[in-house]
C-alpha cells in the first residue's frame, strides 16, 4: 500500500513528468454577445420572434435570448440546434441528410436534426455555435447566419 501511495506522489509531484497542455480556441463572451445581437436584430427587422442560443467550443452557454413572443418550446430547440452544429461541426440540418440516407443511428447521438444551427469557426476550427428557433427553418438559419457573420466581421475589424 505504501509503495502505491509513494508512486502516486512521485508521479503527481511537480517536475516528475512533462505537463501536457491542450489549447483549444473558444468563442469569447464578447463575440457571443455580438452574434446574439446580430441574430436578434435580423429577426426583429423581419418581424420574427426567435430564441437564440450561443455556445462555446465546449458546448457551454455564453449568450441566450428568447425574444418577446417566441414560444417557450423554442428554448430547447435553439439550444439543441447550437449543440448539434457544434458536435457535427456542420449546420444542424446535416443529420437530416444522414437520416434520409437511412443512418438512423443519428437519433441515438442526442442531436436535434433541424435547420437553424450553425457552427462558428476561426481559422478552420469550430470555436462555438449558434442556434435560432421560432420561425421556419430557413428563417431560423438566416438569423443564425447573421450571428456568424457578426463574429467574422469582428475578427476582420481587428
Amino acid at each position: 500500500m505504501r509503495a502505491v501511495l509513494f508512486a502516486a506522489l512521485l508521479i503527481a509531484s511537480p517536475g516528475s513528468a512533462r505537463q501536457v497542455t491542450i489549447d483549444r480556441p473558444s468563442l469569447s463572451a464578447e463575440a457571443a454577445k455580438a452574434a446574439m445581437a446580430a441574430c436578434e436584430s435580423y429577426a426583429h427587422a423581419h418581424g420574427w420572434a426567435v430564441t437564440i442560443a450561443v455556445i462555446d467550443a465546449g458546448g457551454d452557454p455564453l449568450a441566450f435570448l428568447r425574444m418577446d413572443g417566441a414560444p417557450r418550446v423554442t428554448i430547447d430547440f435553439a439550444n439543441g440546434k447550437a449543440r448539434t452544429a457544434l458536435l457535427m461541426k456542420a449546420p444542424s440540418d446535416m443529420p437530416l441528410k444522414l437520416l434520409e440516407e437511412g443512418k438512423t443511428q443519428v437519433l441515438a447521438w442526442g442531436l436535434l436534426p433541424a435547420t437553424g444551427g450553425l457552427p462558428i469557426e476561426l481559422d478552420g476550427k469550430v470555436i462555438g455555435a449558434i442556434g435560432a428557433s421560432g420561425e421556419t427553418g430557413g428563417h431560423d438559419v438566416d438569423c443564425a447566419r447573421a450571428g456568424v457573420e457578426a463574429v467574422s466581421a469582428m475578427r476582420a475589424a481587428r
